[in-house]
């Protein structure tokens, strides 16, 4: 695909490979390319790092709820053992689901 682009499908009378050393005169500014690089290198890296630590986060809110739910349900079966009021489990369980 280069070569048919630089040899204008073959109609130029050189090859790719006698091509390689001549100045194309393309009148291309490439002085700043390698701070281009770096800047686009450095977004990527800070997305990709953005991505894993809202990732990570994402994970802890998930397995705090979690333990914080286990803690209510104990924090309500204690309450109740000290009341002395055994009451179902069951139907807390259905009052926390219509909560949610």
């Amino acid at each position: 695909m280069w070569c048919d682009a630089i040899t204008e499908k073959g109609s130029v009378p050189h090859s790719c490979e006698e091509l390689q050393g001549i100045d194309l005169e393309l009148n291309v500014d490439n002085s700043a390319f390698y701070d281009q690089f770096a800047i686009a290198q450095f977004g990527l890296w800070a997305s990709w790092l953005a991505w894993l630590a809202i990732t990570i986060l994402a994970f802890l809110k998930v397995y705090h709820n979690y333990r914080q739910e286990d803690l209510l349900d104990n924090l309500v079966h204690e309450k109740e053992l000290l009341l002395a009021r055994p009451a179902p489990r069951a139907a807390f369980q259905d009052e926390k689901s219509a909560v949610i």
